[in-house]
C-alpha cells in the first residue's frame, strides 16, 4: 500500500471493526432475547389460562426477529462497502509527476459514498460512470468487470440461489465470492423465524379465541405466513447479492474504482493510475 493511502485505510478499518462489533451485539441481543422471551411465555402459561396467548406472542417475536434481520442486512451492506473501498486502496499505485509531492493525500471516502448513493440503481451507475478508464492492468472496460458480478436473473431466481447457499452452509459446502458470515447469521435468524412461526401457528389453531370465528383465524394465519414467505424471498435474494452478486466486497471495489479514479485525475491529470491485480 502506498504511503498516502495508509491514513485513510486505517480510518476505514477502524469503522469496519466498530461495525463488526455492532453486528455481533445485534446477534447476541436476538439470540439471548429470544430465549428469555420464550421462557417468559412459558412462565405466563403456568399462571394464566388460555394457551392461545403463546401463539400470539410467538408471532410477535417472529416479526421482531424479521425487523432486526433487516437492520443486520443494512450493516452487511455497509461492511461490504467499507471492505471494498479498503481493497481498492491496497491495490492502487500512483505514479506522480516530479513536480508533485508523493505524500499528497487523496481522502475520497465521503465523496465516493455520496456518488454511490446518488447512483445506487445499477443502470443509473452505468450511465454515469460507464466510461473507459485508462488503467493498463484492467482488461477491457471496468463496466465489463462490474457486469460479470451482476446476476441477471429475477428476484425469485436469486432467492432460490440464496436459499441454496443457506442449505449448503448447513453441510459446510457453500462456495461464495465474499465472506460467509452473513450466511451463518441468516441461518440462525431463519431458524428462529421458522420455530416461532411453527409454534404460533400450532397454538393459534389448536386453542382459538372463542369470540373470533375459525375462518377469520385461518385467514389471519394464512396472511401472516404468506407475508413472511414474501419477506424471506426478498431476504434470500439480498443475501445472494451480499455473498455472490452485485453487493459483494469485490463488486463495491470495482464500483468505487471509476469514482476514485476520476477524483484523483481531477486533482492532477498527470498522475498515472495503476492497479495490482491477482
Amino acid at each position: 500500500m502506498q504511503q498516502q493511502n495508509i491514513k485513510e485505510y486505517k480510518l476505514i478499518r477502524d469503522e469496519l471493526l466498530q461495525l463488526k462489533d455492532c453486528i455481533t451485539t445485534y446477534i447476541g441481543f436476538v439470540i439471548g432475547g429470544s430465549g428469555a422471551a420464550f421462557l417468559g411465555i412459558a412462565a405466563i402459561l403456568k399462571t394464566s389460562p388460555g394457551d392461545n396467548l403463546i401463539g400470539i406472542l410467538s408471532y410477535l417475536l417472529s416479526y421482531v426477529i424479521s425487523l432486526v434481520c433487516f437492520i443486520l442486512f443494512y450493516k452487511f451492506n455497509s461492511h461490504n462497502r467499507y471492505a471494498g473501498y479498503c481493497k481498492l486502496l491496497t491495490q492502487e499505485r500512483l505514479v506522480f509527476p516530479t513536480a508533485t509531492k508523493r505524500e499528497s493525500q487523496f481522502i475520497s471516502w465521503e465523496l465516493c459514498m455520496d456518488a454511490i448513493r446518488k447512483s445506487s440503481h445499477y443502470k443509473r451507475f452505468l450511465q454515469k460512470y460507464g466510461k473507459d478508464v485508462a488503467i493498463p492492468e484492467v482488461e477491457g472496460n471496468i463496466v465489463v468487470r462490474i457486469k460479470k458480478l451482476r446476476y441477471k436473473g429475477n428476484i425469485l431466481k436469486k432467492s432460490c440461489k440464496g436459499f441454496g447457499f443457506i442449505i449448503s452452509t448447513l453441510f459446510g459446502k457453500s462456495e461464495t465470492r465474499s465472506w460467509r458470515f452473513p450466511l451463518y447469521v441468516v441461518n440462525v435468524f431463519f431458524s428462529l423465524n421458522l420455530i416461532f412461526d411453527t409454534i404460533g401457528t400450532y397454538y393459534i389453531l389448536k386453542y382459538p379465541v372463542e369470540f373470533i370465528p375459525m375462518n377469520y383465524l385461518l385467514s389471519f394465519v394464512f396472511a401472516f405466513l404468506i407475508l413472511h414467505i414474501f419477506i424471506w424471498i426478498k431476504k434470500f435474494a439480498k443475501l445472494f447479492d451480499f455473498v455472490a452478486g452485485e453487493l459483494t466486497v469485490d463488486a463495491y471495489c470495482w464500483k468505487f474504482l471509476p469514482i476514485r479514479y476520476m477524483f484523483i485525475k481531477n486533482q492532477n491529470k498527470r498522475i498515472k493510475y495503476h492497479l495490482i491485480l491477482f
